[in-house]
C-alpha cells in the first residue's frame, strides 16, 4: 500500500500530520459525495484509533493519537460524538475550515495556523479545547527536491506537486574541471511520469481478465450484507463501493466459515453463513446486537448454533417431515377403527 502527503502541509504541520490529512481529506470528501455523516453543517469520518493505527501499519496506537491531537490542536481537525449507541465512544473527525481543505485549488493562509481546535458536541455546542500543546512535534523542512521526489515514489500521481516554475533558481559552485552536463531533477521527474503514464494506458488498453473475490471476502461481503439488512446500519466501503476487509478481519472471517463447514449438512456454506448469522441477531442478547462482530460470533458459535438448529432449511424440513408423518399416522388410526 502506497501513502502519500501534500508538501504544503508537511510544511507547515509536520509529514506524520500530512499523511493522516490526506486519508480524512479522501473519506470526508467520499462521505460528502454520497451525503453521508451530514450533522450540525460538517460532513465528518470516524474510526478508532486501534483501526488507523492498523491501516497505518508503520503507526502505533500510541502514535496516532498523537498526531490526532497535533492536529486538533493546531485548528485542523475538530472532534464530535454522533454515535447511536450510548456508550459507543468511537470518536468522529471534521475539519475545521472545510472549504479550505476539501478544495480542489486550496492553499493554507500564511498567518499561522486556521484556529485553535475544538469540539462539536452532537447538542451543536461548542467547546475550546484546555489540552496543552504537548503532543505537537516541530519538524524541520526537508529541501524542495526531496519533497518532490517523496511525493512522486509515494503516490501514483503528481498531481499535488507544485508547479515546476514557481521554483527559485539555486546558485552552486562553478567546478571547471567538471565536464558533465547539468540535469534538472524535476525534467528527469517530468519525464518518468510521462512514460509511467503512457505505460498505464499501453496496460489499460489490454482486455483484463474478470477478477474474482477470494472465498474469505466472499463470505466477508454475504456477513456485511446481512448484517446491513438486519440492523439497518451501513458498513463501511471504499469508493469503488466493496467492503473494507481489514488483515484481522480477514483471519476471524477463515475461523468462522471454517466453523461453518463443520455443520453445514447442505453442502452450501454461503447459505449457512447467513442462516447462522440470522440465527445470532434473533437471539435474545443485547450486548452480542451491540457488539455484532465477526470475533463475537465466532466466541459465541456454540450458543448461536443451537438457535440455528431449529432455523436452518435442514431443520425446518425435518420438522415439517415429522409433523407429516404425525397427520398419516393419525388418519390411518381413525381410517382402521
Amino acid at each position: 500500500m502506497e501513502f502519500s502527503f501534500n508538501v504544503e502541509f508537511a510544511n507547515r504541520y509536520g509529514i506524520d500530520e500530512a499523511i493522516m490529512i490526506k486519508s480524512f481529506q479522501f473519506w470526508i470528501r467520499l462521505n460528502k459525495a454520497n451525503g453521508n455523516n451530514f450533522n450540525d453543517g460538517k460532513y465528518w469520518t470516524y474510526n478508532t484509533n486501534k483501526s488507523l493505527a492498523l491501516y497505518f501499519s508503520f503507526w502505533s496506537e500510541k502514535q496516532v493519537r498523537r498526531i490526532i491531537e497535533s492536529l486538533v490542536d493546531k485548528g485542523v481537525l475538530i472532534k464530535g460524538n454522533y454515535n447511536k449507541i450510548g456508550y459507543d465512544r468511537t470518536i468522529w473527525y471534521a475539519f475545521v475550515n472545510e472549504d479550505l481543505y476539501l478544495s480542489d485549488n486550496f492553499h493554507l493562509p500564511d498567518n499561522g495556523f486556521d484556529q485553535k481546535g475544538n469540539t462539536i458536541f452532537p447538542n451543536g455546542q461548542m467547546d475550546i479545547s484546555k489540552r496543552a500543546n504537548r503532543f505537537s512535534r516541530k519538524v524541520e523542512p526537508i529541501p524542495v527536491a526531496n519533497q518532490v521526489l517523496n511525493t512522486f515514489t509515494n503516490s501514483d500521481n503528481i498531481q499535488n506537486l507544485p508547479d515546476f516554475t514557481e521554483f527559485t533558481k539555486v546558485e552552486t559552485n562553478d567546478f571547471t574541471n567538471v565536464q558533465s552536463p547539468k540535469v534538472n531533477p524535476f525534467t528527469l521527474i517530468a519525464n518518468l511520469e510521462k512514460e509511467k503514464s503512457s505505460a498505464k494506458k499501453e496496460k489499460a488498453a489490454e482486455p483484463k481478465a474478470e477478477r474474482q473475490p477470494s472465498p474469505t471476502y466472499a463470505a466477508f461481503s454475504v456477513f456485511c450484507q446481512t448484517f446491513e439488512s438486519l440492523s439497518g446500519a451501513a458498513y463501511p466501503t471504499d469508493q469503488n463501493g466493496h467492503y473494507i476487509m481489514m488483515p484481522k478481519d480477514a483471519g476471524q472471517m477463515a475461523n468462522l466459515m471454517r466453523y461453518i463447514d463443520k455443520i453445514d449438512r447442505q453442502g452450501d456454506s454461503i447459505e449457512a453463513l447467513k442462516v447462522f448469522i440470522q440465527a445470532a441477531w434473533n437471539l435474545n442478547d443485547k450486548w452480542l446486537k451491540a457488539n455484532f462482530t465477526i470475533a463475537n460470533l465466532y466466541s459465541q458459535a456454540s450458543k448461536i448454533f443451537t438457535a440455528y438448529q431449529t432455523t436452518s432449511p435442514a431443520a425446518k424440513d425435518k420438522a415439517y417431515n415429522e409433523r407429516i408423518q404425525e397427520l398419516l399416522a393419525e388418519r390411518m388410526a381413525k381410517f382402521q377403527d
